[in-house]
């Protein structure tokens, strides 16, 4: 350290000079931004360096964020599929199955008005309410109710009215063999037979579900051979002319139009059955 008034040097932290007794100025000690500011000053300034294309950071615009309210309405609001509806309306029987089946039992509780008018007459209205004529009105009841409530994943539940039908004419019709002539057998049998026939051909759709439509065309032949030969059959009645078979010729017609929508409505179940 040297003295400012004379330059003789002195030694560090003497208040006065030693040579010629000047006060001594203290130096003040610099602060760090002072420090770092003089550092600065002597630092050499180096020129950039040129930044080159390849090594340029790629500037992507950042994505435009949806508004919270669009991103919540988009997620409640769900996608329109339109084969869900499609699966949906699949495992469902035609409508026209049920309308049918609401014919078939329309025409059947009709042709029980001239039923009832010959038992009358003929002094037995309480055959009425014999137990084989209950069970064929509750079959009838069955049949659209089947085709309008039940679905197609066990299809086979809409055969049950016709296995019961054909059971009930199985049983009529062989134990009345004894009181029967023969042109009376070979009619009972004309009618029961295709019944089998049409049964048998209807439980092996339900059950196999074929994408063929040979079973079905087959159904529709003999179901055709059935209701002909049912008019022929019924045509007979109306040969007699007491007034007791006349009531009874109009309730088979009456019964004949029921067999004909009830024909119609499996008909249209067996194409509707096939798989796709």
């Amino acid at each position: 350290m040297f003295c400012t008034n004379c330059g003789n040097q002195i030694p560090d932290g003497a208040k006065f000079c030693t040579a010629c007794g000047a006060p001594v100025e203290q130096p003040t000690p610099m602060s760090q931004s002072n420090q770092a500011e003089a550092v600065y000053e002597q630092a050499p300034v180096r020129a950039a360096a040129p930044v080159r294309a390849s090594q340029q950071p790629n500037y992507q615009q950042p994505q435009q964020q949806q508004p919270q309210a669009y991103q919540v309405a988009s997620q409640a609001v769900p996608a329109y599929t339109p084969t869900a509806t499609k699966a949906k309306s699949a495992t469902k029987w035609p409508v026209s199955t049920g309308v049918m089946g609401i014919l078939h039992l329309l025409f059947y509780l009709v042709a029980q008005i001239p039923m009832y008018i010959y038992y009358d007459q003929m002094g037995i209205p309480s055959a009425m309410l014999s137990w084989s004529r209950i069970i064929y009105i509750i079959v009838a009841f069955a049949v659209p109710v089947l085709f309008f409530v039940h679905t197609k994943k066990i299809a086979i539940l809409t055969a049950i009215p016709m296995i019961v039908v054909l059971i009930m004419e199985g049983i009529s019709t062989f134990s009345n063999f004894r009181y029967m002539g023969s042109s009376d057998m070979v009619y009972s049998m004309l009618t029961f037979i295709p019944m089998l026939i049409l049964t048998v051909l209807y439980v092996i759709q339900m059950l196999v579900r074929s994408r063929s439509a040979a079973l079905p065309v087959i159904y529709l032949i003999f179901a055709i051979i059935t209701i002909v030969l049912t008019f022929i059959i019924n045509i007979r009645y109306f040969a007699s002319y007491t007034s007791y078979m006349t009531y009874i010729a109009i309730a088979m017609l009456v019964f004949w139009f029921a067999d004909l929508f009830a024909y119609v409505a499996y008909m249209i179940a067996m194409f509707s059955s096939r798989k796709k």
